[in-house]
């Protein structure tokens, strides 16, 4: 059986709240990197923004160029792309 550790939290940022602000019905999941001992792989896990409507990944700057993910248009976008989506 693989050993898992994880080896930082990613909570969300204070620009990205501030975007989310105004939806009402907004999940928030926190995201964690997760190490496969012995192995070294590293899994990253984004936080997770969930509306009734749309479901928005935010995955840490240095594992990504363009910080956003929406699931249900199958898009990455940067911070001012997402700004005009919501």
């Amino acid at each position: 059986m693989l050993k898992t550790k994880i080896i930082q939290n990613y909570k969300p940022t204070s620009k990205s709240l501030q975007l989310f602000k105004n939806i009402k019905d907004l999940e928030i999941t926190n995201g964690y990197t997760l190490l496969i001992e012995k192995t070294n792989i590293v899994q990253v896990f984004p936080i997770i923004y969930k509306t009734s409507n749309l479901t928005i990944y935010e995955f840490p700057k240095e594992y990504t160029k363009k910080t956003y993910y929406v699931v249900e248009y199958n898009k990455s976008y940067k911070y001012d792309d997402i700004v005009k989506l919501i």
